[in-house]
């Protein structure tokens, strides 16, 4: 079940979250090295909330891809950081012994089409542990 309380979405394993995803993003529109990117992720990975990732070099790989594409968006719609925000956190244990504490974030991208100003929202699902690591994006 997903906690969406004020004290769960301020504490300061949001506020880590917040900046993970927050430092993603900055270099997401700066155009940053797909493994720079995929420094801030772990395996296994969801992305757009139907495909799997299990590997590190997959991984690189599927960031790789989105670099290439998203360059042309960086010329043309010059997107960048607006805000972040944690919604809630996932927490449990799968199968009786993997522990689940996840803080689904949401940064907002502003980006520019026609001369008008659009809000973009991307959810990231970061894994809590000693260092967070994101597990999952949905744009």
């Amino acid at each position: 079940m997903l906690d969406t309380t004020q004290a769960t979405r301020e504490n300061a394993q949001s506020a880590t979250a917040i900046a993970l995803a927050t430092n993603f993003t900055k270099d997401l529109v700066k155009g940053a090295a797909a493994k720079t990117l995929a420094g801030y992720c772990t395996v296994p990975f969801c992305h757009d909330d139907t495909a799997l990732i299990l590997t590190t070099g997959e991984l690189t790989a599927w960031f790789q891809s989105l670099a290439n594409g998203f360059a042309q968006s960086i010329q043309k719609n010059h997107p960048r950081f607006d805000t972040a925000y944690v919604s809630g956190v996932e927490n449990g244990v799968l199968f009786g012994f993997i522990p689940v504490n996840i803080y689904i974030t949401v940064v907002n991208i502003k980006i520019h089409i026609q001369e008008q100003e659009f809000s973009k929202p991307i959810a990231f699902a970061i894994q809590m542990s000693d260092a967070g690591k994101i597990v999952g994006i949905s744009k």
